[in-house]
């Protein structure tokens, strides 16, 4: 077993003091600022998630990367661009799911590139990244719902945890590179919440980021990992389960609502992680006779 501190614990640090530093900044935390940097808060965020990129995968990109790792780097400099357009221009709802949906589906083809290049791999290739930019719209949108019809903070708290039970889930699958960058992911956001406890903006733009992040992480996990199908639509359709209860609540903002939405968010991830649980065991168990 590796050894938590440099694995797990400084990583997640690195990332809640990069995203905070940066905040700080920009003068975001103070009021007279906030409305001035609403862009700072999705540029914060990715910046959280790639401080700790290097020691995660032991090296930087080049700038043509030709695997799916060193596209993460460069896609999440891209959705810190998108998510401060998003927060800055004021589209209509329609043009902003226009533009994700093309974000989205470029950003996932990047990703399975050499899947496309194969002439017998491109159909299914071509569906993938058709659901998974689905599954990502549908995560920004849950997010975003969830956001304006109850608060932007519990809208943060919910990608939080979207981030920890996503690392928990690929580094059971035998990903332990793409669980610590989704851990990177949380520790950025748990940078984000700390100076977002009274804020009540709008986190579209912020929600774009493990919106396509964490998709991004799980599709990698299932093509060139041991991510399972059943385990990757549990993750998946837990934001929509949230966005459910959020609808039912009917913008009912109190404790019972708060727990029912997060009950609903969470309780397919309990599923996909209970169901990854007896391949986490047995690959315990192989490394241990091997001597690891």
């Amino acid at each position: 077993m590796p050894d938590p501190f440099p694995t797990f614990i400084l990583p997640l640090l690195m990332s809640v003091g990069a995203c905070a530093a940066f905040l700080l900044i920009t003068g975001h935390p103070w009021a007279r600022w906030r409305s001035k940097t609403p862009w700072a808060r999705p540029i914060a965020l990715s910046v959280g998630m790639l401080a700790p990129f290097e020691r995660i995968t032991g090296a930087f990109p080049p700038l043509l990367p030709n695997g799916a790792t060193g596209w993460m780097f460069h896609l999440a400099i891209g959705a810190a661009i998108i998510g401060a357009m998003v927060t800055l221009i004021q589209w209509p709802r329609i043009v902003r799911l226009f533009v994700l949906t093309v974000v989205f589906a470029v950003c996932f083809s990047l990703i399975l590139f050499n899947r496309l290049r194969d002439p017998e791999l491109i159909q299914a290739t071509v569906a993938s990244i058709a659901a998974a930019t689905i599954a990502a719209l549908s995560w920004w949108w849950s997010l975003d719902l969830t956001g304006r019809n109850q608060s932007p903070l519990l809208a943060q708290c919910a990608m939080l945890l979207l981030a920890l039970f996503t690392s928990a889930i690929l580094m059971m699958s035998g990903t332990l590179t793409y669980g610590r960058l989704a851990l990177a992911l949380a520790g950025g956001l748990m940078g984000l919440i700390i100076f977002s406890v009274r804020s009540r903006r709008d986190i579209a733009g912020v929600a774009v980021v493990p919106a396509l992040m964490l998709t991004v992480l799980l599709l990698a996990g299932f093509f060139f990992a041991e991510l399972t199908w059943l385990n990757l639509v549990l993750i998946a359709i837990a934001p929509t389960c949230m966005a459910g209860a959020v609808i039912r609540g009917k913008s009912a903002r109190n404790f019972k609502t708060t727990v029912l939405v997060l009950m609903a968010l969470c309780i397919p991830m309990f599923i996909a992680l209970g169901s990854a649980l007896p391949h986490f065991i047995k690959m315990i168990q192989e490394q241990t006779e091997a001597g690891y």
